[in-house]
């Protein structure tokens, strides 16, 4: 056989998807089917649920997605954020006399800290967490009357983390680190 004979070179398999990665993502699309249903129908039986509670809806979906679709980060993210952000808003709005704009950065701060508690590698969500939740809940304390004059002394937390920060740092130093 001479070189003009040869056939042509196969082409190259297809790519082996991963096994199981499609049934998830089926599963993933079809709870997202099912909560829009159940959502929308709720609407219709009690309307203004989708109006108050969508945002709550959206991160169930990105949570569920996250914990359906193989832990993928880019989900839980905005899952956590976004769930956080929803509960606060539905909660500000059940919750007679309280103040919405802290229980929903309260709530938010917690959507926040939720990333951390699925993912350790995450320190940062911890950090913008934890200030977003101490920001709702000075928010929250400057509206009940035991709480306000708490309220007044909340640099005082600023000073006390900052000494606690610069004491490690020093610890750190003297050990060579």
């Amino acid at each position: 056989m001479q070189q003009d004979e040869l056939p042509p070179p196969a082409a190259p398999p297809p790519p082996i998807e991963a096994p199981g990665r499609r049934e998830r993502g089926a599963a993933i699309g079809g709870v997202v089917l099912v909560l829009a249903g159940i959502f929308f129908l709720l609407d219709n039986l009690y309307p203004g649920v989708v109006g108050q509670g969508f945002l709550l809806l959206v991160g169930v979906a990105f949570l569920l997605a996250y914990f359906l679709g193989g832990r993928n980060v880019g989900f839980l993210i905005p899952g956590g954020i976004i769930f956080g952000l929803g509960l606060g808003v539905l909660l500000a709005r059940w919750l007679p006399g309280a103040e919405s704009g802290g229980i929903t950065v309260l709530c938010m701060g917690l959507g926040f800290i939720t990333i951390r508690l699925f993912e350790r590698s995450h320190q940062w969500s911890l950090i913008v967490g934890g200030i977003l939740a101490a920001i709702g809940a000075f928010i929250l304390a400057g509206e009940v009357a035991e709480l306000r004059d708490l309220g007044r002394w909340w640099p005082a937390l600023l000073i006390l983390l900052g000494l606690w920060v610069l004491m490690r740092r020093i610890q750190a130093a003297g050990r060579g680190g």
